[in-house]
């Protein structure tokens, strides 16, 4: 049996913190999300978010999924598709 998976670059924005001091005359670009790309195989596709795995493991009928990284869909800003990626499976 064969899968298609997608390797795809998710933009994406992300929160910071940070535990030092400040005042309120911090630079206008503190107050902006942190820019992300995570790369990886699509797991999940939902309404909710994204979930990239960076590793797989085919077995004789399920792919195992890896290092698996989930970005809701509010922070993403782009998905870009890099490749298809076709799995065999021991029949």
């Amino acid at each position: 049996m064969k899968k298609t998976l997608r390797l795809v670059e998710v933009l994406w924005a992300d929160a910071w913190t940070s535990s030092g001091w400040s005042d309120e005359d911090n630079e206008p670009g503190d107050n902006e999300p942190e820019m992300c790309r995570s790369i990886g195989m699509v797991m999940h596709d939902t309404k909710r978010g994204i979930t990239l795995a960076s590793a797989i493991s085919p077995s004789k009928s399920k792919i195992g999924f890896g290092h698996k990284a989930f970005v809701p869909r509010g922070m993403i800003v782009e998905v870009r598709e890099i490749e298809k990626i076709r799995v065999v499976l021991e029949e």
